[in-house]
């Protein structure tokens, strides 16, 4: 009898918590949970919610929160294994907190970041041919932008004039083949100066050409190859990745002291037409009811096609501030008669006075 009435004991007890050898500090939670909008989250968990069938196990919310630790924790590099890593490394009272009630897996982690990646594409039904438009109802520039935008406050994120820019992202995947000249898309800025990567000998298979007609030099499938900016004392050479797209707040009174955070984001296959990622955050920045009116740019965006680039802009309502390539400078025939380049700036040429001053000339525009 006292064996049993002991061992019943044993089992009302509430168990202890096993030890954590690494446990993920309160600081780095704290971050993590300002950093995921809860109404962003919340916007995800409705949409992505299916009303049949088995229900998911963690909710869109704590897939956020431990997404967002691995990524604090290791400076933005970001795996599924860490996020599962995460999950372990939760005390029960952290676990508590972000309203995670069963333990997770590598499969859970990865199926929802699948899900994810795809809610933001449109689909076709092959019974009928009909195009459905994405299941979260925004594309992955807007997904992208409310991620990074989502702890900053409002008059912030609504400023008037933002810089673009963007910077490359290598792939995890090693290099299986190499070109003779580097596959960026016609008509970008170019860099006569880019030192090529060394050539290797082609593995069997590459490099192939992918579904969008663009060589692929490994083996994921949406790497290109693309120029990348010479840093840390190291020349331009090329790449394969993806060209990420970023657009910051900027101040427009230089007393005014201002952090150039980041309110918009895009990543777009390395080597691409920049215009598609620059107009994209703009585009992104729009839908979220912050459209700015101004925007800083350099040559990689405003060295584009006027029709691709600036008249894209100019249909928006933005204005864009940039420096002139040498290519861009001198006087040139417009697109159409009676018009001419000066610098980069198109002009409608009423009557034409040529006045010569020994070997110069002036232009004299009515």
């Amino acid at each position: 009898m006292i064996a049993s009435i002991s061992s019943k004991r044993l089992v009302s007890m509430p168990r202890r918590e096993p030890t954590i050898v690494d446990p993920v500090t309160n600081q780095v939670l704290r971050r993590a949970i300002a950093a995921v909008d809860s109404e962003f989250a919340a916007t995800v968990q409705e949409r992505m919610t299916a009303t049949v069938g088995r229900p998911r196990i963690q909710s869109w919310y704590v897939i956020l929160v431990l997404a967002m630790i691995a990524a604090i924790e290791s400076n933005g590099v970001l795996f599924m294994t860490r996020v599962n890593r995460v999950a372990g490394r939760l005390t029960m009272k952290q676990r508590q907190r972000v309203g995670m009630e069963w333990a997770t897996s590598y499969s859970q982690v990865d199926r929802a970041l699948v899900d994810l990646s795809r809610s933001v594409e449109e689909t076709i039904n092959f019974e009928t041919g009909e195009i459905v438009p994405p299941k979260l109802g925004m594309t992955l520039d807007e997904l992208t932008t409310l991620i990074v935008s989502g702890v900053l406050p409002q008059h912030l994120k609504a400023r008037p004039s933002v810089a673009v820019d963007s910077t490359d992202y290598e792939a995890h995947s090693r290099r299986r083949g190499w070109g003779t000249v580097p596959d960026v898309a016609p008509g970008s800025l170019p860099e006569p100066d880019v030192k090529l990567s060394k050539s290797g000998t082609n593995e069997t298979g590459f490099p192939r050409v992918g579904q969008d007609g663009r060589r692929q030099f490994s083996v994921d499938p949406d790497a290109r190859e693309g120029y990348r900016a010479g840093k840390n004392f190291l020349p331009k050479a090329v790449f394969v990745g993806w060209d990420l797209h970023f657009a910051t707040c900027v101040s427009e009174d230089p007393s005014e002291t201002l952090a150039p955070l980041t309110t918009a984001f895009s990543i777009r296959p390395a080597g691409g037409y920049k215009a598609n990622g620059g107009l994209g955050v703009l585009d992104a920045l729009t839908r979220h009811g912050c459209r700015p009116t101004t925007v800083l740019v350099d040559r990689g965006y405003s060295y584009l096609r006027v029709e691709n680039w600036a008249q894209e802009l100019g249909n928006r309502g933005i204005e864009q501030v940039f420096d002139l390539h040498t290519n861009q400078r001198g006087v040139r025939p417009g697109p159409k008669p009676h018009t001419i380049f000066v610098d980069g700036a198109l002009f409608v040429v009423k009557s034409l006075f040529v006045v010569f001053f020994g070997s110069s000339f002036n232009l004299v525009l009515s």
